[in-house]
């Protein structure tokens, strides 16, 4: 016991990524998985090249030091696997684990085909001419194992390709209904329109493994308003240029363009944002102050609450362009869409000559920024059950966002709104209901999960996400029935943030839930009444929609 105790001291003396790789040896040791323990080494643990740091950062909302490794092998990448180590701050003691880890794969390091070659396969797989220009950037070598057969490839990961993917045909079970999970409204999405897909392509056969879908200056600010969608004057910051005011907040970094209805293009929107002669903007581009003042309430839900810096939580550029469309002729595109680090929002019209911009819809631009946070976390891949995963965490902040405000926080349980998009469905009704899928066409209980090919709704990633909404609600509404509450709504929140930042890229729902767990039981780790509690909560939420 001495010896123990000594040792336990001496954690405090060691680096964060040295007792993160101690903890994961006693884990895997533990296990008794002698290929998996190979992946550590706390002896030297800067010189083994088998699990790579991929992040080190301070969690101030827990007192924990949060430290994410990539595995390799053989000092290639192995696709979709992560561990993450959280240590308290003060002492480098063991929080919890989070780990997706395979053991050694049995394959050569050696392709046979060059990347050029593996291009040539995909483009004929996928009946498209053959272009080297449509590669951005060269593809990256990776493991990847296939989940039906658990065979190993050597494969190259090309990212983002114009690309559609071979179509499959696929003939619906009986009595399932997909007319209402192609995307959030009618409107078609920029990221289908794009095609842009990452592949995984057998580096040795040029066999098609998977693919899914991808898509500082110090200023002053100034108060300003504006009239926006609804009719409502809203205040919110922008900049002084000159004689103007530009719709520019430089305390936020958020900054709203004008592409004056043409066709959604990165490169036509104007270098400068919206300009005007005074700082009262008035009524002169409703779209643009609905914009501008809803982007500035998402960033303070993440900022003030969740204490995250921005969309990419390293305080980039938020750029909002209205007045999006859909052809130069009708002028209307009825979407809203996070795409290439722009928040897009289009219009439909409103029988009068004139238009309804969907910036009006702060549960909607929640729900697409949280796409943009999701990018630069997990990075939840867009297909199956992961994906769904990705939309049920933009759902999960969207509806948060839309029950807070920076001044007063969280309203009353009792009185929260649960739609998101209320009116802009297929048929007229919600985009989602979160508390009850079932009233905007979702299945609510796992147990109503058919598995579908990733032609149809990438894999069902809206069909399936109410799901895992149902849960959260359930996590929502249980931790609001006493007084004081199991679990407030800031705290869940902030556990809803921190497992998002501890998921691997493949997560599926039953991951998810151990993850929450593994958060809770840390956040709670002053209370052992408490953590129990919380722990019961979530057990039994996930365990009524069958997410086990």
């Amino acid at each position: 016991s001495g010896e123990i105790e000594n040792q336990l001291r001496n954690f405090s003396d060691w680096n964060g990524e040295h007792a993160a790789r101690y903890f994961l040896q006693s884990i895997l040791e533990d296990q008794g998985n002698e290929q998996l323990v190979a992946i550590t080494s706390p002896e030297s643990p800067l010189l083994i090249p088998n699990l790579k740091v991929k992040e080190n950062r301070s969690e101030p909302l827990i007192g924990t030091q949060m430290v994410s490794f990539e595995q390799t092998s053989n000092s290639i990448p192995i696709f979709g696997s992560a561990a993450t180590v959280d240590l308290k701050s003060d002492n480098n003691m063991l929080m919890s684990i989070d780990a997706t880890l395979a053991s050694t794969p049995d394959v050569s390091t050696k392709p046979k085909l060059s990347w050029q070659e593996a291009l040539k396969f995909l483009t004929d797989a996928c009946h498209v001419p053959f272009n080297e220009g449509t590669v951005r950037t060269v593809p990256d070598l990776e493991y990847y194992q296939e989940e039906e057969t658990g065979n190993w490839y050597l494969a190259y990961h090309f990212r983002k390709l114009p690309i559609n993917p071979p179509e499959e045909p696929f003939v619906s079970p009986p009595g399932l209904d997909l007319t209402n999970f192609e995307g959030c409204t009618n409107a078609h999405s920029l990221r289908e329109d794009t095609n842009e897909y990452d592949f995984l392509v057998d580096s040795n056969s040029g066999g098609l493994l998977f693919w899914y879908s991808s898509s500082p200056r110090i200023d002053i600010p100034v108060p300003c308003s504006g009239i926006d969608e609804i009719g409502q004057n809203r205040s919110f910051y922008g900049h002084n240029v000159g004689t103007d005011f530009q719709l520019h907040d430089p305390q936020r970094n958020i900054s709203t363009y004008d592409l004056n209805f043409q066709v959604q293009n990165v490169s036509a929107v104007p270098p400068q944002p919206i300009n005007n002669p005074q700082a009262n903007f008035q009524a002169v581009n409703t779209a643009a102050i609905s914009a501008h003042y809803f982007a500035t309430v998402v960033f303070d839900f993440y900022n003030n609450l969740l204490k995250r810096q921005g969309i990419d939580g390293k305080g980039m550029l938020l750029k909002s362009v209205v007045n999006v469309a859909e052809n130069s002729v009708t002028k209307v595109w009825p979407n809203a869409q996070w795409y290439k680090a722009h928040m897009w929002y289009g219009q439909k019209s409103n029988g009068n000559g004139g238009f309804i911009s969907f910036a009006q819809h702060l549960d909607v631009i929640g729900h697409e920024l949280t796409h943009g946070v999701t990018e630069t976390t997990s990075n939840l891949i867009y297909a199956d059950l992961s994906g769904a995963l990705n939309e049920s965490f933009s759902d999960i902040f969207g509806i948060m966002i839309k029950n807070w405000s920076p001044s007063t926080g969280f309203i009353p349980i009792a009185n929260w709104g649960w739609q998101i998009g209320p009116g802009l469905g297929r048929t007229g009704g919600a985009i989602r209901d979160f508390k009850d899928p079932t009233n905007a066409g979702q299945p609510d209980h796992f147990n109503q999960y058919v598995v579908l090919p990733r032609q149809v709704d990438s894999g069902g990633v809206h069909r399936y996400s109410g799901i895992h909404n149902k849960a959260v609600a359930l996590v929502l509404n249980g931790g609001n029935q006493t007084n004081p509450p199991i679990i407030s709504l800031e705290e869940v929140a902030i556990l809803y943030y921190l497992t998002l930042l501890r998921l691997s890229a493949r997560a599926n729902f039953s991951d998810c839930r151990r993850t929450l767990l593994n958060v809770a039981n840390t956040y709670y780790s002053y209370d052992s009444q408490t953590q129990q509690k919380a722990a019961k909560l979530i057990t039994d939420s996930y365990d009524a929609v069958g997410i086990l």
